[in-house]
């Protein structure tokens, strides 16, 4: 027998539901190990003065972009990777949050940097201002790994006593 074209559908989007959260996880994770490696290579990323500067900003000009560069490429590396394996999950979207709160913190101390006018961002400010989307999979991703632990989660959702969010289901 054939399924119908709104059967497979509802099929792709169970299957994403089940598995979103380890889906955006990779994701997120492969975007750190990806930018992260581009700082590996001075000059190879776009946003390296930014970066440095940022970085000599908010330390008081204690860390140098020499310095700070390295740092910034092997924590955004491990971040990525522990997204990646589910390694130290509560350790890693922490690292990840303070990581987020330090790159908005730009926003502030380098307004120059980000902003062409009033509401208007310059390119880099774009590259900052695109973070959004991922403190929000971040913050999905926090759910999962805050609210319970991860085998439990499962096995009060198979049994139908949570729904897909950890809620209890009425019955």
């Amino acid at each position: 027998m054939r399924k119908s074209r709104r059967r497979i559908t509802i099929e792709i989007i169970d299957r994403y539901q089940r598995n979103q959260v380890a889906v955006q996880r990779a994701v997120i994770g492969l975007l750190y190990v990806w930018f992260g490696g581009l700082k590996v290579v001075p000059g190879l990323s776009p946003v390296d003065d930014l970066a440095g500067h940022a970085m000599s900003a908010m330390t008081m000009g204690l860390v140098k972009p020499a310095v700070s560069m390295p740092l910034l490429a092997v924590a955004e590396i491990l971040i990525g990777i522990g997204l990646i394996t589910g390694k130290l999950p509560r350790t890693t979207v922490l690292v990840a949050f303070g990581h987020m709160a330090g790159i908005f913190l730009t926003v502030f101390i380098l307004p120059g940097e980000i902003w062409a006018a009033w509401g208007v961002p310059t390119l880099n400010g774009q590259y900052v201002l695109k973070n959004v989307v991922l403190v929000c999979g971040l913050a999905n991703v926090a759910l999962r790994v805050f609210r319970q632990a991860p085998e439990k989660a499962v096995v009060h959702r198979e049994a139908g006593l949570v729904d897909q969010l950890g809620q209890r289901v009425r019955g």
